[in-house]
């Protein structure tokens, strides 16, 4: 009697998981708090966007932490209507230059520093931040990103192809994986004041 409980105890978590695993992952009802604390901001601090606003001699967005870009993002995306991200399962992760493969689809990439958004269950979205080494590294970081990225990466979901966007803002390299890629990308360009 112990042994059918159980196995039916395991045959519901399983699908419970896999219903959750599987949702689409919408919801427009996030608060500024909800969007700083997915970016790993306090509700406390400033508005990043305000930091994060040119682009220095260097090529290197002023004053960003690769996190505060992220929140100014995410800041800027809640005065957006058609992007709609739940932002109760998002998760802000440090990216290991040594140990990329999930976010890149290469075992290592020559970067300083990067940090990957992504939703804890459910939902096919990724946004991942990498400061490179050097500007001159740039264009070889974004053509790895670009060639080897998967977008059907997630248990049973995915984007399509064209979805894909890696960009730069001086040092700073955008892979954005989600149906709408183009509004993430118009306000990380935003942040530099490019078009």
């Amino acid at each position: 009697m112990k042994l059918k409980q159980l196995t039916v105890c395991i045959t519901v978590l399983t699908l419970f998981v896999g219903l959750v695993s599987c949702g689409d992952g919408t919801d427009n009802t996030s608060s500024q708090a909800e969007y700083s604390s997915a970016a790993g901001m306090s509700s406390t601090d400033e508005s990043p966007t305000e930091e994060i606003s040119s682009v220095d001699a260097y090529g290197s967005l002023r004053e960003g932490e690769l996190e505060d870009i992220l929140a100014a993002i995410y800041a800027a995306a809640e005065d957006t209507e058609e992007i709609q991200l739940n932002h109760r399962y998002l998760e802000t992760t440090e990216i290991d230059p040594d140990d990329c493969f999930y976010y890149f689809g290469v075992e290592s990439l020559d970067f300083e520093e990067g940090i990957a958004s992504e939703y804890s269950v459910g939902g096919a979205y990724s946004l991942c931040l990498i400061r490179a080494k050097s500007l001159d590294d740039v264009d070889e970081l974004k053509r790895i990103i670009a060639e080897n990225a998967d977008p059907w990466k997630w248990f049973c979901t995915g984007v399509d192809e064209d979805k894909i966007v890696v960009d730069n803002i001086g040092d700073v390299i955008i892979l954005i994986m989600y149906e709408k890629s183009e509004l993430l990308h118009d306000i990380f360009l935003d942040l530099a004041g490019t078009d």
